[in-house]
């Protein structure tokens, strides 16, 4: 994973977004697995998003991304609420959204899980 922070612009400020490994446990805790937690939101059967956990994500990677800025910054700024999280969303708007959480997750990942090739060698998986 990469410690990489995107910023989500609104009325009341700018909020970044990190997607970590932390923010995944998160919602591996929350929902079971990743995959789990995808279905709901990007793949959803009635054909709209499962709200919470969109909002999920969106609290947790905010929160995560002011964890890293508190950390790099020697800041205090306060985590969001689920509710922040949905304020936000909305100002955004969903497209923006959605756009936002795609590329959050995306960059996040190591240049080398991107590859269609990858594989994983038994001394890679001995260390």
């Amino acid at each position: 994973m990469v410690d990489k922070i995107i910023y989500l612009e609104v009325e009341d400020g700018k909020f970044p977004m990190a997607c970590t490994i932390n923010t995944m446990e998160k919602i591996q805790n929350e929902y079971g697995s990743m995959g789990k937690w995808n279905d709901l939101v990007m793949k959803p059967k009635n054909g709209e998003p499962d709200i919470r956990a969109l909002k999920f994500f969106f609290t947790a990677s905010i929160n995560e991304g002011i964890d890293i800025e508190n950390k790099k910054l020697n800041k205090q700024r306060e985590h969001i609420s689920a509710d922040e999280a949905g304020r936000i969303i909305t100002e955004v708007g969903f497209s923006d959204a959605y756009k936002n959480m795609g590329t959050i997750i995306s960059d996040s990942l190591p240049a080398e899980t991107k590859g269609k090739n990858v594989k994983t060698t038994k001394s890679q998986m001995a260390q």
